[in-house]
């Protein structure tokens, strides 16, 4: 009889494992389909209107499974927003977008990348400066030190330094005068210096602290 118990739990089991590894391979297929696409549409360009339709019909998440990315699909959504040009199109896939971002949080509850991603989207959608900070002060206690976290909340803070504190300014320029400390080299920045407003803010901290990149020279 013990056996017999010992038998089954295996096949159960072994039958459990199975079950999972085609919910994986679904959910693997769906992300790397995202991926390839995301891909093209970095490569290519669409033409205004034409892209709405197709590609919110052909990259639905098909599961709900535990090892879909939502993330990836947030950032897809996210892309589509910003690419669309009727008002209803934006709303929709930014609604979409933050959907799947707060659902990638539930499974990843410590990934600083997720919240970072999901700022950058309430600030799109014209969030009140209150809310979307609120995220990116959560992102800093998940990832301080990691240089998306870094670059994408120093990127937020110039853009907003008249609303910024004491504190958060503080934040911005060690960002960009303690780079080292954040495991950042000055050139990662250069992206960011090239940018209206946010450059020349960040150009006028470099140069008053005796710092002068390529990109602040005039």
């Amino acid at each position: 009889m013990r056996k017999r118990m010992m038998s089954l739990g295996l096949m159960v089991g072994a039958l459990l494992l199975m079950f999972l590894s085609v919910i994986k391979g679904v959910d693997d297929w769906q992300s790397q389909t995202l991926r390839n696409t995301l891909a093209d549409l970095n490569r290519a360009t669409i033409q205004a209107g034409k892209h709405d339709i197709a590609l919110d019909m052909t990259l639905t998440p098909a599961s709900s499974g535990p090892f879909i990315d939502h993330q990836a699909f947030g950032l897809y959504y996210s892309w589509l927003g910003f690419q669309a040009v009727k008002p209803q199109s934006v709303e929709k896939f930014s609604l979409l977008s933050i959907d799947q971002f707060e659902q990638q949080q539930k499974k990843r509850p410590l990934d600083s990348t997720v919240v970072v991603n999901k700022a950058n989207q309430m600030w799109r959608n014209g969030a009140p400066f209150d809310v979307v900070i609120k995220q990116f002060h959560l992102a800093h206690e998940m990832g301080l030190y990691e240089s998306f976290t870094v670059k994408q909340s120093l990127i937020y803070y110039l853009a907003h330094w008249p609303e910024l504190s004491l504190v958060d300014k503080k934040q911005s320029i060690s960002y960009l005068l303690d780079h080292e400390r954040y495991k950042m080299k000055l050139w990662q920045y250069d992206s960011i210096l090239k940018m209206p407003v946010i450059g020349e803010r960040a150009c006028n901290i470099l140069e008053f602290n005796n710092i002068s990149p390529y990109y602040c020279r005039h």
